[in-house]
């Protein structure tokens, strides 16, 4: 007797062991029992919800061995325990056939029940959760949103509205001052040079033809060569975030109408694809922001300051199907810019507030709804310093606070790098960027280019 219980007790411990490793390395994971004998276990991971509900519905693939076995399972959801409760019967149907029922769900009430007399159960609960009752998925990912560090939407950096607050931060904020348009701000889109020279001394010391005419801080202010400004910037990151590993990429494109020197349009193209231990998630959006800019340096002067106010208004969308997860977001915002010229230092400041609202997206049969409403606080601050006419190095952070309930209540971003301005005013910078916050860390490159055209 002593003996059995000894070799029962390690199995179980293998079992706790097993299923430790499975959820270190698998977003979802599934810990089943024997309804009437817990002795008989079984731990399964996998990186596509939908595919992991449809295998444990029908006792394939892995769950074999449960074929026609009643069974409960409990359900982790990107790190969240005990985030959905599944009761399997094989004879608890109607006519005596097989049944599923869901008995918990995070977040919800909905407790729906799958019978094989309505067709195939793992079709029925996939349906469920893609398409067939979004009011319920959607409780439930409000709740996601709030307690795991790697949900789609929201409450962390690789959420969708963070990416989409980010967009607007750097491109309007910490970073404004790497876009050509800024650089011409700075020097008044440039005076005449050729009626400049008709101003100033000769070369024996005379006036040449015109210099009786206005002095020089008469002359007129021209606008920019071309009034169209392309800026792209690319950046590719590592993810650790609660023991899931991961990576990133986005690509964020805007095209810049300078209609003054005060005033401009921006209309971007924010795209993202991320990746936590496989399961895909796909981020894009549409922004516009109008910069306006209260005060610009004077021209001819080291020093000076700029003061830029962005409003701007998106809509931004993202989809994963391994997650079940994803939705339309429109937002609204402000950021405010303060960039202080110091001769060859240059000091950014920036503030910037968000409001995320969530809204139902539908693709042929599959309706999301993120679920969302989130404010988001952004304040960074950067200095750059020029080391020669074209090339300067920067340094700066990011402090991100989500003011709403979310997994990460707030995290930190650093970036440094170098940039190097051609003659023809293109812009290029390359540095590391990188988010931390409480068991969640994202290491990274960006790479910024700034067109004059």
């Amino acid at each position: 007797m002593r003996t059995r219980q000894t070799a029962r007790a390690a199995i179980l411990s293998t079992l706790v062991v097993v299923a430790g490793a499975a959820r270190a390395s698998d977003l979802f994971n599934v810990n089943l029992a024997e309804t009437g004998n817990p002795g008989n276990r079984l731990f399964v991971g996998s990186s596509s919800l939908p595919n992991l509900l449809e295998n444990l519905a029908d006792q394939t693939g892995a769950f074999a061995s449960f074929n026609g076995v009643p069974f409960a399972a409990n359900l982790t959801y990107a790190g969240i325990d005990n985030a959905i409760a599944i009761q399997y019967d094989p004879t608890g149907g109607a006519n005596g056939g097989e049944v599923i029922r869901i008995t918990s769900l995070l977040g919800s009430d909905a407790t729906p029940t799958f019978d094989r007399a309505n067709g195939d159960l793992g079709n029925q609960i996939r349906d469920f959760f893609l398409k067939d009752d979004p009011d319920a998925i959607k409780d439930f990912l409000k709740q996601v949103n709030r307690r795991s560090l790697v949900a789609v939407t929201d409450g962390n950096p690789l959420a969708t509205t963070a990416r989409s607050a980010r967009y607007k931060f750097e491109r309007f904020g910490i970073h404004t001052d790497f876009t050509t348009t800024e650089g011409e701000l700075y020097n008044r889109f440039s005076v005449d040079h050729s009626a400049r020279r008709a101003r100033s001394p000769g070369a024996n010391g005379g006036e040449t033809p015109g210099a009786e005419r206005a002095p020089l801080d008469n002359l007129p202010v021209h606008q920019a060569a071309t009034p169209i400004r392309t800026r792209f910037h690319f950046a590719a990151q590592y993810i650790d975030a609660q023991s899931f590993d991961g990576y990133s990429f986005d690509l964020n494109t805007s095209f810049e109408y300078v209609f003054s020197e005060h005033v401009s349009a921006v209309l971007g193209f924010p795209v993202g694809y991320h990746a936590v231990e496989d399961a895909d998630v796909f981020n894009g959006g549409v922004h516009i922001d109008v910069p306006v800019r209260f005060i610009i340096p004077d021209y001819g002067s080291p020093y000076g300051l700029t003061w830029q106010v962005t409003p701007g208004v998106s809509m931004d969308l993202s989809g994963s199907v391994d997650y079940a997860a994803g939705g339309v977001l429109w937002s609204g915002g402000v950021n405010n810019t303060f960039i202080f010229h110091l001769d060859r230092l240059r000091i950014v400041t920036s503030q910037q507030l968000t409001l995320h609202e969530g809204q139902k997206l539908k693709i042929n049969d599959y309706e999301f709804d993120p679920g969302v409403s989130q404010q988001i606080l952004k304040l960074g601050a950067k200095a750059a310093y020029s080391l020669t006419h074209k090339l300067e190095v920067y340094g700066g952070v990011t402090y991100t606070d989500f003011l709403k309930d979310s997994a990460i209540d707030h995290y930190w971003s650093p970036t440094a790098g170098f940039s190097f301005v051609f003659r023809n005013g293109a812009n290029i910078t390359v540095g590391y960027e990188g988010d931390f916050a409480d068991d969640f860390e994202r290491h990274g490159g960006r790479v910024g280019v700034t067109l004059p055209f």
